[in-house]
Formats: C-alpha cells, sequence, structure tokens
C-alpha cells in the first residue's frame, strides 16, 4: 500500500477534465440529465432480459428461478416506469439535493446554537450559512424539477472549483521548496461531506487487504507499515482512526507532540444527547506507548499516522496553542472501572497509568458536535497555523476530508509530511 507521487501530467489532466466537465454541465444540464435518464430505462430493461434468457436457457434450482424471476420483474417494470415518466427520476435528483441541503443547513443551525450558548466568536458566520442554506432550500422546494438547472449549475460550479485545485497544487508543486510556505492553503475544495464521511472505511477495506491482521500478532506502539519521504523524526504525528464499528466508520483524529497524545471527542455518556452527536468536550491526555496498544486492541481500530516535520516558526506555533488551549481545561473525574462493559474513558484510565481527563471551562470546544466542533477542528486548530488549512468551504471538517489532505500532502515534494505508518 504504497503512496504513489503526484504526476504533474496527471495533475493538468484530472483539472482540465473537471473544468471541461463543469463547463458542459452548465450549458446542457437538462440535456445530460434526460439522457442519463433513458440510459438508465435501457439499462434496467436489459438486465431484466438477460434474467429472463437465463431463465429460458440455463438451468437453475427452483429457489434460484424464483429469485431471478422477481428480479426480473422489478428491473422490466422500473424501465419501463423511467422511459414512461423520465421527469421522474430528475425530480427525485432534485428532492435528494434537496435534503442534502437541508442536512448542511441544519448543521450550521445547531452550530450556531451551541456557539451562541458557549459565547464563541465566529457564531453569527454559522448563523449567516443557516440562513443562506435553508433559503436555498425553499427556493428550489416549490418546483424541484423547475429548479433543476439551479441545482446542476452548483454542480457544475463545484466541478469547476475542484478542477481548480488540481492547478494549484500543480503549480505548488512547482513553486521551490523554500517559498513554499508563502502559499497559504486558506479554502480547499475537497470531496462533498456525504463521500468524506465513508472515505475512512474505503480505506480501511484497503489497508485489511494490505495488512492482514493476526490474533497472534504482538499488539504494540510499533508500526506494521512505514514509509518515509524524508528518514527524520517527526516534531508532530497526527493519527486517523478508522474502524468497522458504529461511529468509527467515519473516523477520527488525534494529535501526538513528542510522546504525548491528545484525542478530543464526546466521551462523557451522561452528556451525551441528539443520537450521540452532542456531548461535553472531554480532552484525554495519553502517554503514546501505552494508548496505541489499547486503541487497537480495545477498540478493533488501524491507525494510520502522519509525520510533520515544522520550522522554528511553525513549532512556536504550535506550543503557543498549546498553551492556550490548555489554559481553558479543568481536571475531569471518569467513572470507575468495573469491568470490560464499562464506558471507553473508564477503560482506558485502567489500561493506562497517567492518562489525564479534561473538559473545558469555555471556549469553542466546551461542547463536542460531530459535525463541526469535532476532533478534527481540535487538531486543526493546534496545528493549522502552522502551514496545514484545511478549511472547508462549506465550514464542516471531517477526519475523512483530513486524510485526503494528508495523503496528498505526502504524495507531492513538500517536505512538511515526512512520513507515513500504519498500526493495525
Amino acid at each position: 500500500m504504497h503512496t504513489k507521487e503526484l504526476n504533474y501530467v496527471n495533475m493538468i489532466l484530472m483539472g482540465t477534465l473537471f473544468v471541461a466537465l463543469g463547463i458542459f454541465v452548465l450549458n446542457t444540464s437538462t440535456l445530460i440529465l434526460s439522457a442519463l435518464t433513458y440510459i438508465f430505462g435501457l439499462v434496467f430493461i436489459v438486465n431484466a432480459a438477460s434474467k429472463i434468457f437465463n431463465l429460458i436457457f440455463k438451468k437453475q434450482k427452483s429457489r434460484e428461478q424464483g429469485i431471478s424471476f422477481v428480479n426480473a420483474i422489478i428491473n422490466l417494470a422500473a424501465g419501463i416506469v423511467i422511459l414512461c415518466f423520465p421527469n421522474m427520476p430528475i425530480s427525485l435528483f432534485a428532492i435528494g439535493f434537496i435534503f442534502y441541503s437541508i442536512a448542511l443547513g441544519l448543521t450550521h443551525g445547531i452550530n450556531f446554537l451551541i456557539m451562541n450558548s458557549n459565547k464563541v466568536k465566529g457564531r453569527w458566520s454559522a448563523l449567516i450559512s443557516f440562513i443562506f442554506y435553508m433559503s436555498f432550500v425553499v427556493f428550489l422546494s416549490f418546483s424541484p424539477y423547475l429548479h433543476i438547472n439551479v441545482i446542476m449549475n452548483v454542480i457544475a460550479t463545484y466541478f469547476i472549483l475542484y478542477g481548480s485545485m488540481y492547478y494549484k497544487d500543480f503549480i505548488v508543486e512547482l513553486t521551490p521548496l523554500g517559498k513554499k510556505d508563502d502559499i497559504k492553503r486558506h479554502i480547499r475544495i475537497s470531496l462533498p461531506v456525504i463521500f468524506q464521511a465513508v472515505l475512512p472505511k474505503f480505506v480501511l477495506d484497503g489497508i485489511n487487504q494490505f495488512l492482514t491482521p493476526s490474533d497472534q500478532k504482538q499488539i504494540d506502539a510499533k508500526s506494521d507499515f512505514s514509509q518515509y519521504k524524508i528518514d527524520e523524526k517527526a516534531d508532530v504525528e497526527i493519527y486517523i482512526h478508522t474502524s468497522n464499528k458504529g461511529f468509527g466508520k467515519m473516523g477520527h483524529v488525534d494529535i501526538c507532540v513528542g510522546d504525548e497524545f491528545l484525542t478530543y471527542g464526546n466521551y462523557d455518556n451522561k452528556s451525551v444527547r441528539f443520537f450521540e452527536m452532542i456531548g461535553d468536550g472531554v480532552l484525554i491526555s495519553a502517554y503514546k506507548e501505552d494508548y496505541i496498544p489499547f486503541v487497537i486492541k480495545d477498540s478493533e481500530k488501524t491507525l494510520i499516522c502522519y509525520g510533520l516535520k515544522l520550522q522554528e516558526a511553525q513549532k512556536e506555533q504550535v506550543i503557543e496553542q498549546f498553551h492556550k488551549l490548555k489554559r481553558d481545561i479543568y481536571a475531569w473525574t471518569p467513572p470507575a472501572f468495573t469491568g470490560k462493559e464499562d464506558p471507553y474513558v473508564a477503560r482506558l484510565s485502567n489500561a493506562c497509568e497517567g492518562t489525564g481527563f479534561y473538559k473545558f471551562k469555555r471556549g469553542k470546544f466546551k461542547t463536542y458536535f460531530v459535525l463541526s466542533t469535532n476532533c478534527v477542528l481540535l487538531a486543526d486548530n493546534l496545528i493549522g497555523r502552522a502551514g496545514l488549512d484545511v478549511l472547508k468551504i462549506n465550514g464542516i471538517i471531517t477526519p475523512g476530508a483530513y486524510y485526503e489532505y494528508l495523503e496528498h500532502e505526502f504524495a507531492s515534494k513538500n517536505e512538511m509530511v515526512i512520513y507515513k505508518k500504519i498500526y493495525n
């Protein structure tokens, strides 16, 4: 599972492809959807014909024949409906886009309520984003089909912006290393949130094919795979967690400075609410040698580590952010350990001696929200000013977005991300 170096030709081709696709969609949006609708209808009918052919000319068990017959009827009916009512799939596509916009708007609305209750700066921008998204939803909801051109224009604009990022990356790659720090990455267009959310799960599947876990393997703080761009010790490490369990499929981010691990989340079960998406923000400080083996064994996680090499000025900024963060915390005592069915923090406290647990007196991290004030925002808050800015244009940063960015930086000639390790 080696990370490929960035290919200049591919960067230009991919950028041109997305920009051209965006321009094409801008001019032929309804025509494209109509063509796709008829194609999908024909695909369903061809698939139904194929199943009927197999039923007639191939021997199958009676149970398999029944399943194939039902599938053939469903495919045939779907194909006929699509071809007879071609506007219906387009309307459904528009309605799906509306629901996606509602989800983004509600995310910003919830974020505003949390930030307002904690008197956090920047809360009004969250309110403006909420009003913008919900106004857009109201505008589209009156007649989704009539406004399909507006939706396709938004998608086309996204393609153009996404393609422009390839051009920007190409320019950065050609920039001499000594001048790259002058190019700030304040905004990065990446995959839509809905795709970022499942990205860590796909990464985990790829890792499991490359590194097969063994029950006999000793679990420790040594990596199972490592790849170095520069064979030096990192100043900061970022760990992307992946798992097959629950919210673990969306990933998690930790940051490690020296031997101190910092992890942030809604670890207080008594404060958790709104489908475990909101709760008191809990900061955990643990020793690397103890924490990594515990996480892998207890939560059945795979950790992807990226090592960052910082300049002196960048180190000072990170240290300053650490001090600011720790001025707003106070010690919190997790539940006592009684058995393996205890909450995560109780098991961690029992397994890793010297682990510190804290809550926030004030500030944006006082309340955890899975789509805004989350583990990724904490990591970005600590090291973003050092040149690792992954500020999303929609204000939502996910572990998938961070993984995508770090993987790109490791493949580039940028000397900030110097190695990649996997703990499995």
